[in-house]
């Protein structure tokens, strides 16, 4: 059996290693039912570069270019392959 990696801060259920999930930028990890969709994640974006000064860093950026960067990847990617659950497992990104 896989080593656990913690619990869904959604749901408390266990996560391990070979199961998919999701961690935010500031290390919040939740299970695959609890992952956020590809637009709900641009909609964090959005609503951060709203505001006056973003709090860019906990969405795992070092400065506000590279969250920008990061927001335009994220806009293309909705506009280039739909709408999805973000999953990963073992540190790779699923579709």
């Amino acid at each position: 059996m896989a080593d656990t990696i913690g619990g869904c801060e959604g749901c408390d259920t266990p996560i391990f290693e070979d199961t998919p999930h999701f961690t935010y930028g500031d290390d919040v990890t939740v299970c695959a039912e609890c992952a956020p969709t590809l637009s709900s994640i641009l909609a964090d974006y959005r609503q951060a570069l709203s505001l006056r000064n973003p709090d860019y860093e906990s969405f795992g950026c070092s400065s506000l270019e590279e969250f920008k960067h990061k927001a335009e990847a994220c806009e293309r990617d909705l506009k280039e392959n739909g709408d999805r659950k973000l999953l990963t497992s073992y540190g790779e990104a699923k579709s």
